[in-house]
């Protein structure tokens, strides 16, 4: 909310000021913006921590995120699959819509509507 708040108020500024239209799809398009990156790189984190492992003394490893747990046996293989799960769905999948939408670009505004997409996703 205090992002929202700030961003509004910088947008504000720069239409009183400099005097440069801003609409209200380049302010939601900016808070949507910051929001996902967040969003997209502590999930990207999450997912990843399962193959985050640290050596012990004794010489297995363990989990960095939860010592108790020792890497590639026992629960860990299961957490292991969750993640793989979590990684082709979310990281591989973001990437997967984002190279989608890239190719369909030029389709997208060779029609009449396409300009709507260009405004608003910008």
């Amino acid at each position: 909310p205090c992002f929202a708040l700030l961003l509004g108020a910088v947008m504000l500024f720069m239409r009183t000021v400099f005097k440069r239209p801003v609409d209200r799809d380049q302010y939601f398009n900016a808070i949507g913006v910051s929001i996902m990156t967040l969003a997209f790189v502590a999930v990207t984190i999450a997912v990843t921590l399962p193959f985050i492992c640290a050596p012990n003394p004794n010489g297995t490893s363990s989990m960095s995120s939860d010592p108790g747990i020792v890497c590639w046996r026992g629960e860990h293989v299961g957490i292991a699959a969750f993640g793989v799960i979590g990684i082709l769905v979310y990281p591989v999948g973001i990437a997967s819509c984002a190279a989608w939408a890239t190719a369909q670009y030029p389709k997208r505004i060779s029609t009449g509507g396409g300009m709507t997409l260009v405004r608003r996703y910008r």
